[in-house]
């Protein structure tokens, strides 16, 4: 198991993006569970910033042009 150091720290925000996968993944798991309370604070901070993160982006109005392309691809991509 994963003892709690900078390595394991760099893997909670990896594991937040669910960028982890195979052994990683699931040592993190395991010492998310074991209840490391250092990373598991980690965890829901970073949670918490992913979260808002789309609310810090302007609004951005597609252009009607792009709007009409991207659904006649929705469409051919549906007939086939």
């Amino acid at each position: 198991m994963l003892d709690h150091n900078k390595v394991t720290e760099e893997l909670i925000y990896l594991y937040a993006l669910n960028s982890l996968a195979g052994d990683d993944l699931m040592e993190v798991q395991k010492h998310i569970t074991m209840g490391c309370d250092i990373c598991t604070q980690i965890l829901k901070e970073t949670e918490i910033v992913l979260n808002m993160l789309p609310y810090s982006l302007d609004d951005y109005r597609v252009s009607d042009n792009v709007r009409y392309e991207l659904i006649e691809a929705v469409k051919k991509k549906l007939t086939t």
